[in-house]
């Protein structure tokens, strides 16, 4: 099967709907407080809570501490890596 001659610059596509996308949705103090403290772009801390969470959840696995992170695998887990 050949492959399509188009060329698609994918993330300037992204970037752009990303941007649209956020700018139809509405304001709030608390997305743009949850965007502030994982660091967000301006821009994108009118997402919607939940792409801002999972787009940003290395941030914030960083910023639990250690003996949270431990509890909050399963207890299988905690066996084997000990």
């Amino acid at each position: 099967m050949p492959q399509c001659p188009v060329r698609i610059d994918i993330p300037w596509l992204n970037e752009n709907l990303r941007q649209r996308m956020n700018l139809e949705q509405p304001a709030s103090a608390a997305k743009s407080a949850f965007g502030a403290m994982t660091g967000s772009a301006p821009e994108d801390r009118v997402a919607p809570l939940q792409k801002q969470f999972f787009a940003n959840y290395h941030v914030l696995a960083r910023q639990l501490p250690v003996s949270r992170r431990w509890r909050m695998l399963p207890r299988d887990c905690r066996s084997r890596a000990a």
